[in-house]
């Protein structure tokens, strides 16, 4: 303890430097053991009216630009409606959409596979 006071006595600036970067170390690491656990037991979701096409893409695996392309150009970059306010600028039905994503995912999932046995 005396050790650390005498540090603090001559390298305040250091000290606070130190403090402030081991404060973020610890966050960064929390985040990341929360998003790790998160995503291993959030994988290959069935897809629902409320996900935006962002979180199906993570769950399954699959590039959101692969998905994007279901929507024939009604979803822009970092755009994060749902799919059912996506199927209804589409003027088809949420169900339609899920089902048109379904495919696309399984479409992708067959594409990995195949490519991996090669």
């Amino acid at each position: 303890m005396k050790r650390m006071l005498e540090i603090w006595r001559h390298h305040k600036i250091l000290a606070t430097a130190f403090a402030v970067m081991a404060v973020i170390t610890l966050a960064l690491g929390l985040r990341l053991a929360f998003f790790s656990v998160y995503w291993a037991t959030h994988r290959d979701l069935p897809v629902e009216a409320w996900m935006p096409l962002g979180y199906i893409a993570r769950s399954h695996g699959i590039p959101v630009d692969r998905l994007k392309q279901v929507t024939d150009g009604n979803v822009g970059d970092r755009d994060r409606r749902a799919v059912s306010e996506v199927a209804g600028e589409m003027g088809i039905t949420t169900r339609q959409l899920i089902e048109r994503l379904e495919k696309e995912i399984a479409a992708y999932k067959q594409e990995r596979r195949i490519g991996a046995g090669s």
